[in-house]
């Protein structure tokens, strides 16, 4: 029987006769795929590299030369080059397992058209190249990257070889009604399957870099695109056996369903450009600060006793000082620097030329996001960061900066009057905070505030405080929050 069936079942598949827009590469039980969605990724292995899109990008994405992406009235083009999807697929104790990771690369230059504060259209070019001579916007422009993806993979099943359709047959009894009415349908070779790649399973990166992934296990009737119910659990099995018996699979057509870029960002940027060039602010490059402070370094203090020497004397007795709606740093009667209150304030270290300075925004309720300053009141950066988390962490000599996030893992109901905290711990692994966030169970009731729960990639920074200088570096993950819903609906986190 099982000679006449491995027959059967290719002359019912018609294998032969598919044509798809690309393949699937297999190696060592995991099928890959390299989705290129402009064709012009630069790949470093053609193996399983499936090229798609057309001359118009008719993939879904925007922010490119020929679509606009356009969020609060401003619209940004021109940004996005090349993008891939690099998929990977196999069992784990037999269920399908999946990783994702996108990548992407800059133009290095986009298109911006926004409303300015009395309401006049401004359309400019931010082009990398002529932010070389602003160190602090090139900083920034590099480190653009989109803040949730989310994509679909169409696709249909490929061809086993004769001893894997033998396999198939030894482990399941394929008797003729396997071969009509629904078995027929759901192993045929034109039976179109969807893949939904949710913002939740991936992590972001600025332009050339390649995120951090880790695998992950869902239902299989979601991973096969199909509603539940539809098919018996057998059914199932036997899909996902041939699934794993396949030597390929095709894949039909992908694309972008939802996408979200730093739209204020790049509109901040634009701005400080433009107020830089026409000189209404005053620029402060890197390498001029760098290039004064080497020299006041190697200049002997005045330390004579006159108005001069006063001056210098003042600077080794600054102080925060803190008036209505005014906090800031002076040194006697002269004001060195000041913020508003609402917005910040401004702590001691214990080093007598730094200063913590807290920022008031809204935060998450585990992390608060503070700066440094110096004496001077200049800010001072830390592994080429200007923020930080801190969560205490100043206390014991170590703070944390933001590498990527993710998309979305779980939506959470609060109740003020639950017991179980809310997921707030800074773990070692990305799977330990996946855990603490989907572990979390509201037993308070129905609530009116929702968390969209995200998990932030961070970099663990142990710092000299006497020399501000970087002792060392390890990564970790947290639980945070951008978005959350209250009675007037979804707000917006100021801070994160």
């Amino acid at each position: 029987m099982g000679r006449v069936y491995t027959t059967f079942i290719f002359c019912l598949l018609g294998l032969s006769k598919l044509i798809a827009q690309g393949t699937m590469h297999k190696q060592n039980g995991h099928f890959i795929a390299q989705l290129d969605f402009f064709g012009n990724y630069p790949v470093k292995s053609t193996a399983g590299h499936i090229k798609g899109g057309s001359l118009d990008y008719g993939n879904g994405f925007t922010n490119t030369d020929q679509k606009k992406y356009t969020e609060k009235g401003i619209t940004v083009y021109g940004l996005v080059k090349s993008a891939v999807l690099k998929v990977d697929w196999w069992t784990l104790f037999g269920e399908p397992t999946e990783q994702y990771q996108f990548e992407w690369i800059s133009s290095g230059y986009y298109d911006i058209s926004f409303n300015d504060s009395k309401g006049k259209l401004i359309t400019t070019k931010i082009n990398k190249q002529n932010l070389t001579k602003y160190p602090d916007l090139l900083k920034r422009f590099n480190n653009l990257g989109p803040t949730e993806m989310a994509f679909e993979i169409k696709w249909k099943m490929g061809r086993p070889t004769e001893a894997d359709v033998k396999k198939m047959e030894e482990k399941y009894t394929l008797d003729a009604n396997f071969y009509s009415g629904l078995g027929l349908n759901y192993l045929n070779a034109n039976r179109l399957y969807n893949t939904n790649v949710k913002n939740s399973s991936l992590l972001f990166e600025s332009t050339g870099i390649t995120p951090f992934s880790t695998p992950s296990i869902r239902s299989r009737e979601e991973f096969l695109g199909i509603s539940k119910g539809d098919h018996t659990d057998t059914d199932i099995k036997r899909i996902l056996s041939w699934w794993q018996f396949c030597q390929t699979h095709t894949i039909d057509g992908f694309r972008v369903v939802k996408q979200d870029w730093p739209i204020d960002e790049m509109k901040a940027i634009a701005e400080k450009y433009l107020a830089y060039e026409n000189g209404e602010e005053e620029p402060t490059p890197q390498e001029q600060i760098a290039k004064a402070e080497q020299k006041n370094k190697n200049t002997q203090a005045y330390g004579k006793d006159d108005f001069w020497g006063d001056a210098v004397e003042e600077e080794n007795n600054v102080e925060i000082f803190r008036e209505p709606n005014t906090v800031g740093l002076k040194s006697k009667n002269k004001i060195i620097v000041k913020y508003n209150s609402k917005d910040y304030d401004i702590r001691n270290t214990e080093n007598s030329k730094v200063f913590i300075l807290d920022h008031r925004c809204f935060f998450d309720m585990m992390h608060g996001i503070i700066s440094f300053i110096d004496h001077k009141g200049r800010t001072i950066y830390i592994n080429g960061s200007e923020s930080f988390y801190a969560s205490g962490a100043y206390d014991t000599y170590s703070i944390f900066s933001k590498k990527s996030e993710s998309g979305v893992i779980r939506e959470l109901l609060y109740q003020h009057s639950s017991k179980i905290n809310m997921p707030k711990k800074i773990k070692l692994t990305y799977a330990e905070v996946v855990n603490d966030i989907n572990n979390y169970n509201n037993v308070g009731g129905v609530s009116t505030l929702k968390y969209f729960f995200q998990i932030m990639e961070v970099e663990r920074l142990y710092i000299d405080f006497n020399t501000m200088s970087l002792i060392k570096k390890e990564t970790m993950f947290r639980p945070f929050y951008k978005k959350y819903t209250n009675r007037n609906g979804i707000q917006n986190v100021k801070c994160y």
